[in-house]
């Protein structure tokens, strides 16, 4: 089963986002699914 994930930001500056945007992807993209 693919699980397809979407991530939506406010668009502002807001510390610490990309970080946590990247190890979302990472950890999704290491368990095989779609991002």
């Amino acid at each position: 089963m693919t699980l397809r994930v979407g991530m939506l930001t406010s668009g502002g500056d807001a510390q610490g986002l990309n970080s946590t945007m990247r190890g979302v992807g990472r950890a999704l993209l290491n368990a095989e699914q779609e991002v």
